[in-house]
């Protein structure tokens, strides 16, 4: 037979478990081993049947059993044990409560009652303290038939008995120590007049917790409730307390009494407080970050336990939508990116080693941002895996620096090959799409000064067609705004949002038509200038890509006209060079005499010659230099 033992004892608690799932079984363990008490020896049982064999040839302090047993309930079990005898005080446990499961487990004589999703350390340590505590004040009452004096002084929580009026009729010594710190006032034997009253004077002050306690006492003594248990502040002008009143009703007494319980929990609520504020501050300080914060279980699987509110800047989703889809993290990785960064989820999910990624996000409006993210596993204090911790920053910035870097690096190397000037214009056009525009086209002045556009490059190939007809179509250099304004003043000019309608141009519809089709969104205008010289202008375009030009964007822009302009201008100078050498030939090669070109420096050997030498002197021009 098992009876209850006083929770001062020093000897392992002894719990016994009953649940026909080995995973609550382990999960009940853990919390259990949480449990703020010495030490704990946990038992296991199935069934219903290796329960009760068990309960009648071992003691158990403490009965943790779940509803459903297979065929047969915990409640069944619960009743049967105390058919036997058995007295040790049990709380039920279950995955759906229903006032009809409620009020069984009260008539079956549990001690508590819980949801299991409910169910945490603090929660499991109230329930055990309180199941033990009244349990073992209710049997020494039922076994000294006096109420217990003796017993009921041993306990440290403030114990008074009280009838169906709310009159106190016994108390412990520690409920007269603390009316004796506290200056409350006692009658004759040391007891308030009535608790019921004491409370009502509080509640009419304004006291809301009295009027809880009243409402919770008066629900006991009717016999609505079996038991009821409420935690409040009790402040003193030394220090601040907090307390909790369990109230029971007394077994088979009539009419209906009851035992109230107080007991000082400040220790665990300032501890409580303690660990909330160092959360709040922690919550506080990575809230500000600019780096969004998460924490996830072990393996990864399914919606992290948290994450930060940069998850809106960042992703485009609020903190509760992340939180509510599992899909969400994978579904935003790139898709050019996102079996690299899977594949590495994988290893440091085997390895546990830090997860330190970069890599491309498609934001929830549809934006493309990059990311660093870097996750630690938080080991407890045996070594074992608990969670993820990881950071998640926008990089987006310094990413397109690099690419910037990378581009101008590009653009000087390329534009260096060549001294063709059509060459070197569809190169310019070429090297910005598509990372810095989904098209772009080149205007300079010819020799006559009219502007033309001379190159045209779509990232699209389908559109490449339409791209060579909006090359030919002709350029408004007087408009007041867009690449000939650009060009006019020598300013760049950003086009965030531009509607298709506001193009001004000879040839209007067919400019609106055409640039609908080659798609024109964003755009951005910059002159190309050199020595003072204006030779034309670039314009860079976005249009299906949904990408828009901003402030940051005319730096790289002006960088690369002023790379264009050089190697602009080394084109024309070098198309000039071979025009100006094409007509001194035709000069030359045309008078009755040879000409000649000698380097200086002593050697002999003409760097040009005239045809006519052969005519006037017989030898071709590879003989005479040859012999020279």
């Amino acid at each position: 037979m098992s009876l209850p033992v006083k929770l001062a004892t020093t000897a392992p608690l002894r719990a016994l478990i009953v649940d026909d799932d080995e995973d609550d079984y382990y999960l009940m363990s853990d919390l259990l081993s949480q449990v703020d008490m010495p030490s704990i020896k946990i038992q296991w049982e199935l069934s219903y049947d290796a329960a009760l064999a068990r309960l009648l040839h071992e003691q158990f302090d403490i009965l943790l059993i779940d509803y459903r047993l297979g065929e047969q309930t915990g409640l069944e079990l619960l009743r049967a044990a105390h058919e036997l005898g058995i007295t040790a005080p049990a709380i039920l446990l279950t995955g759906a409560a229903t006032p009809a499961i409620d009020r069984e487990a009260e008539a079956s004589g549990a001690a508590s009652f819980i949801l299991k999703q409910e169910l945490t350390v603090s929660l499991l340590d109230r329930s055990i303290r309180y199941a033990m505590t009244q349990a073992h004040a209710t049997e020494e009452v039922r076994s000294t038939g006096a109420f217990g004096y003796t017993v009921l002084d041993s306990l440290a929580a403030h114990i008074a008995v009280v009838d169906s009026d709310g009159q106190i009729v016994a108390v412990n010594q520690a409920w007269r120590d603390f009316g004796a710190r506290n200056g409350l006032a006692p009658t004759n034997d040391g007891l308030p007049p009535n608790y019921l009253s004491v409370c009502e004077r509080a509640a009419n002050d304004g006291d809301q917790d009295a009027l809880a306690v009243i409402g919770g006492l008066q629900g006991v003594l009717a016999g609505r409730l079996k038991d009821f248990s409420y935690e409040y502040p009790c402040h003193s002008p030394q220090e601040d307390r907090w307390f909790s009143v369990c109230i029971t009703q007394l077994a088979e007494t009539q009419p209906i009494q009851a035992t109230i319980a107080h007991e000082n929990i400040s220790e665990r609520v300032r501890a409580e407080h303690a660990v909330r504020d160092a959360e709040q501050r922690y919550r506080t300080l990575v809230e500000q970050m600019p780096a969004l914060t998460y924490l996830c279980a072990v393996d990864k699987t399914g919606p992290p336990s948290y994450v930060g509110p940069q998850v809106a800047s960042i992703y485009g989703y609020t903190p509760d939508e992340w939180l509510a889809d599992a899909t969400l993290w994978e579904d935003s990785i790139h898709p050019a990116d996102r079996n690299r960064v899977l594949d590495e989820h994988l290893s440091t999910n085997e390895t546990g080693e830090p997860f330190r990624v970069e890599y491309r996000i498609v934001r929830r409006d549809g934006q493309t941002r990059w990311v660093a993210d870097n996750a630690v596993l938080v080991r407890d204090d045996s070594d074992q895996p608990s969670y993820w911790q990881g950071i998640v920053t926008d990089i987006t910035e310094r990413k397109q620096d690099e690419e910037r870097r990378e581009l101008l690096s590009n653009v000087s190397s390329v534009l260096a090959q060549s001294l063709d000037l059509p060459t070197t214009l569809q190169r310019v056009a070429q090297l910005a799409v598509p990372g810095t525009a989904d098209w772009c086209s080149v205007c300079l002045f010819d020799d006559e000064g009219t502007l033309r556009r001379l190159a045209v490059v779509h990232g699209n190939p389908e559109k490449a067609v339409v791209a060579a007809e909006f090359q030919k179509l002709p350029i408004d250099a007087n408009a007041a705004f867009g690449l000939p304004l650009a060009i006019r003043t020598r300013q760049p000019v950003l086009h965030t949002e531009l509607p298709c309608e506001a193009q001004p141009t000879p040839s209007a519809s067919e400019y609106v038509a055409t640039q609908h089709a080659l798609g024109m969104e964003s755009v951005l205008n910059v002159p190309i200038v050199i020595r003072d010289r204006v030779l034309g202008g670039i314009a860079f375009v976005y249009g299906d890509s949904g990408r828009r030009y901003t402030e940051r964007d005319i730096g790289l822009a002006e960088e690369i006209a002023q790379r264009a302009a050089v190697a602009i201008d080394n084109a024309q100078l070098y198309r000039s060079a071979r025009k100006a050498e094409s007509e001194f030939r035709t000069l030359v090669e045309h008078v009755p005499t040879v000409v000649y070109r000698q380097s200086l420096g002593g050697s002999s050997v003409e760097t040009y010659l005239s045809p006519q030498i052969e005519q006037l002197l017989g030898y071709t021009i590879e003989e005479w230099q040859s012999s020279t």
